[in-house]
Order: C-alpha cells, then sequence, then structure tokens
C-alpha cells in the first residue's frame, strides 16, 4: 500500500500570550486539504504530546487527541490507529473550520512510530518556548 505524497499534519504558532497559544493547524494529502485556527494552553500541547508517546505498543492500540471546543468553534480531531503485526500504523486527522470558512477536511496517511515521537518531541518544544511549528509527516513507500 502506497501512503499519500507529502501527506502530513502541521501545527504552525501564529501568536501568543500569557493563557494561550495559537496555532494554524494545516492537514493535506496529494488531493485533500483543511485548515483552521485553534487555541491551546500550554498544558494541552503536553497532553497532546502524552497521548503519542510510545505509539504503538501492541497491535491492537489506538489513541486519539480532539479539541474540546464549543459547538461554534474549531474542531480538530486526531486518530492513530495500529493496522498489522509489524507496527503499521495509520493518522485519521479532522479538522472542522466552524469559524471562518465553515468547511470540513479528513486526512487519513500512514506514519512511522519514529515520526511520531518526532512530531511529539516538536508539540512539547511548542508548549515550553510558545513558537514553532509541528510536523507529522506521512510515510512514503
Amino acid at each position: 500500500m502506497r501512503g499519500p505524497l507529502g501527506a502530513m499534519l502541521k501545527l504552525t504558532t501564529v501568536w501568543d500570550d500569557p493563557d494561550l497559544i495559537e496555532c494554524r493547524v494545516d492537514a493535506k494529502s496529494a488531493r485533500f486539504a483543511g485548515s483552521a485556527l485553534f487555541y491551546f494552553t500550554e498544558e494541552i500541547l503536553r497532553e497532546f504530546a502524552q497521548r503519542l508517546a510510545g505509539f504503538p505498543v501492541s497491535t491492537s492500540d489506538s489513541r486519539s487527541f480532539a479539541t474540546k471546543n464549543s459547538e461554534d468553534g474549531n474542531s480538530l480531531v486526531v486518530s492513530l490507529s495500529c493496522y498489522s503485526g509489524l507496527g503499521a500504523a495509520g493518522a485519521s486527522v479532522q479538522i472542522i473550520d466552524r469559524e471562518d470558512t465553515r468547511e470540513a477536511a479528513q486526512i487519513v496517511f500512514r506514519v512511522e512510530p519514529a515520526a511520531l515521537d518526532v512530531f511529539a518531541e516538536e508539540l512539547r518544544l511548542i508548549a515550553s518556548s510558545r513558537s514553532g511549528d509541528a510536523t507529522l509527516r506521512s510515510v512514503v513507500l
């Protein structure tokens, strides 16, 4: 199975204040894309990173992270699942922009466990430095 060329999930900081870090969240594949602005606390970014830590621990491992916004706010859901005994994993990213475009996108792509570890570390760096970006790239076979 070949992964979508260039599929990815990316968080880029655009602004911060003492309480919140505003990030543009982009998800894309070769044919689809979605983007929206989200507000995170340092704690929520660390929680997101922690949910990714050590994935997968078994062939039945699955994890998810979702923002907890109001019904009128933007929504982000990132789900991970392991689908083979060799540790092959997939990511599903759903972005719903209820504030600006009123559009939604769901991007699904294969990921390597090592790439998840790098992404988690980049999320921790955003939380501590309140700047930068974190990118989870697909596996291209």
